[in-house]
């Protein structure tokens, strides 16, 4: 039962896989290979004679049949529920203990790259208490750790994460590092997302031990994907360990398959800011303080500008990318609005604004919606930042006003979006206390 269960697990996983690449003409050989699969090891199995004798019996000729129905049915569903059932399969299989970690993750596997404008230096995990040895700290500045995604990590840098690298560079009142994530992250996606938890354990306990050389207010995780989800289980565990919070996690897209309602949410750090950009890998549901959604986040591969849902993925970081470079900063602004369609409809021209990145505000709260171009530059904000009152930098642990203003430059445009449901309603996020309480989700309308 166990077996079976664990390849109706990875045949979900695949199927997902080859639908995001949008390759769906090769999912029915993948799906028939995986069955010859479980056929090969049903009959050829040591224990064959055994397995014929079950095979007789009509609970696992149920389970076979149910099975095999679930698997050539499943392409058919609409993607939403495609990712819901992958989401319960994902953690049924994780509570069942059918997935668990592949391997045992150490810290010395992981990783820490200061980045300056003289290079770079890579700390192991461990070491990181004895960050300030390096001639690349800088003491009472703030330290931005940026978590790459799923497969995004093995030694190298992907594009995407180069980018934010390249951005980061340009700023000079920081320190800037990147986690290195070793091979934690770049196995089959059910074994990455269990992962994800020990990762960010591991990160928090790292960071609880340098509160005595940076300020925890002055510590900002960004996370792309899986990468804000380890940002949340840090975040969890720094609080446990410290009795204090991080001062900002920043979420690009946060992974939603295999997580429900853990990992991050509000109550991972004193201030949660996220951008939402795809509902297929992403969350569409509120899980910060404040929570940003990009065009409107459709199922639907757009007609230009990405050519895959993991494209639209991978945009979030390439917005956060563009808004820190300096003189780019006031690039996105986004409106407060209850849902897309009210926004789209026009129902809240005329509500205040915030800027999307370091720029936002720290009391800033609900939801709020932007578009923004196909290509480079991707903000279309027209807000002067004379018109608004902002922090300056929003990791900044000192109050400040809100940065919200009066405008309507970014009423929905459809060049830059496709056609796609409904946003969920937004519901004010409370601060959330204990640890895996998550904040509370929108209703999906």
């Amino acid at each position: 039962m166990r077996t079976l269960r664990f390849h109706l697990g990875l045949s979900l996983f695949l199927m997902l896989a080859v639908v995001s690449t949008g390759e769906c003409s090769r999912l029915g050989t993948i799906v028939e290979s995986l069955w010859a699969r479980l056929e090969r090891m049903w009959e050829n199995s040591l224990l064959r004679g055994p397995l014929q004798f079950l095979s007789k019996l009509r609970t696992v000729q149920l389970v076979r049949t149910t099975v095999r129905f679930l698997i050539t049915t499943f392409i058919k569903l609409p993607f939403e529920v495609i990712l819901k059932v992958f989401d319960f399969v994902c953690q049924t299989l994780q509570r069942e203990g059918v997935i668990g970690r592949l391997g045992l993750i150490k810290a010395e596997d992981l990783a820490v790259i200061l980045f300056d404008d003289e290079g770079s230096e890579k700390i192991p995990l461990p070491s990181f208490p004895k960050i300030s040895d390096s001639a690349k700290f800088i003491p009472n500045v703030d330290l931005v750790l940026f978590i790459p995604g799923w497969t995004q990590n093995d030694g190298a840098f992907d594009n995407v994460t180069q980018v934010l690298v390249n951005a980061f560079g340009q700023k000079y009142d920081r320190v800037f590092a990147v986690m290195d994530l070793g091979a934690s992250l770049n196995n089959l996606y059910t074994w990455s997302a269990y992962n994800a938890r020990e990762v960010g354990n591991l990160l928090g306990i790292a960071l609880s031990k340098i509160v005595a050389k940076v300020k925890p207010e002055n510590i900002h995780l960004i996370g792309a994907g899986l990468g804000a989800q380890i940002a949340g289980f840090a975040g969890k565990k720094f609080e446990g360990k410290t009795s204090k919070k991080l001062g900002r996690i920043t979420g690009l897209d946060p992974s939603r398959p295999c997580f429900g309602n853990s990992g991050l949410d509000s109550s991972a750090a004193a201030f949660v800011d996220i951008i939402h950009t795809s509902k297929l890998f992403g969350s569409f549901e509120t899980r910060g303080h404040v929570d940003f959604f990009a065009n409107r986040m459709s199922t639907v591969l757009p007609a230009k500008g990405c050519g895959s849902f993991f494209c639209l993925h991978q945009q979030a970081v390439l917005y956060l990318a563009e808004a820190v470079i300096p003189g780019q900063e006031y690039n996105f602004c986004a409106v407060k609005c209850e849902s897309r369609n009210r926004f789209e409809t026009g129902l809240c021209e005329g509500n205040k604004e915030i800027f999307m990145g370091l720029l936002t505000p720290k009391d800033a709260r609900g939801s709020h919606y932007l578009n923004t171009n196909l290509q480079s530059p991707y903000g279309r904000c027209t807000l002067s930042p004379d018109d608004a009152t902002t922090e300056g930098t929003s990791t900044d642990s000192s109050d400040s006003p809100n940065s919200e203003t009066t405008s309507s430059s970014s009423k929905g445009d459809s060049d830059a979006k496709t056609e796609s449901p409904e946003e969920p309603k937004d519901t004010e996020s409370p601060e959330n206390p204990p640890e895996e309480e998550p904040t509370e989700a929108a209703p999906e309308e």
